[in-house]
């Protein structure tokens, strides 16, 4: 399909049963300039093309913020803030730390924002602390996939497939998208 035929299928499906805001749930996003901020930045140039209304946050992976919300290019971003808890420094509770400081900012996004749609982006993390903030309010939740977090750690030289990493990962990433109300894919 050609991308100006896309858009016009986009819109003529999909896109005109949304009405009201859409939250995107990233990892991080610009000013990093890697692959995931780029494809992220297109999405939502996308979906506001269509006429969407989107809103962000990014997960404590972002890093340190000097403000709770970021303007850049022309997107808004809320930023979550890393946990100042001594035990979020140790290896495993850091991940759980960036679970549980998304999960606070959504909330009070969701709470004060009233978005119709939560859209979380890879990796699982994200899923897992959006999940329960989703149910809470009464919003339909989707998954999107970049890439399985497991998969992604052996591509990168972190872990091995089948060992302890690899098989916790992948009952995360199994967790999330059962839990989900719609999964989708950006890669094969």
């Amino acid at each position: 399909m050609q991308p100006e035929n896309l858009r016009e299928a986009f819109v003529g499906s999909v896109a005109e049963e949304v009405r009201g805001t859409v939250l995107h749930v990233f990892d991080h996003s610009f000013p990093i300039g890697d692959g995931y901020a780029f494809r992220s930045a297109e999405i939502i140039r996308f979906e506001r093309g269509c006429g969407w209304r989107t809103l962000h946050v990014t997960s404590a992976k972002q890093g340190p913020t000097q403000t709770s919300c970021e303007t850049v290019d022309g997107l808004e971003f809320h930023r979550t803030q890393p946990s100042r808890h001594p035990l979020h420094t140790l290896p495993v509770l850091n991940q759980w730390g960036i679970v549980t400081t998304l999960r606070r900012r959504l909330g009070d996004i969701v709470r004060h924002r009233q978005p119709v749609l939560v859209h979380v982006h890879s990796p699982c993390l994200n899923g897992l602390a959006a999940i329960a903030v989703a149910r809470h309010f009464a919003v339909p939740i989707i998954y999107e996939i970049r890439s399985l977090w497991e998969d992604a750690a052996v591509d990168s030289g972190v872990c091995r497939e089948g060992d302890l990493r690899y098989r916790i990962s992948r009952a995360l990433e199994t967790h999330v998208c059962r839990q989900v109300d719609r999964i989708v894919t950006i890669c094969e």
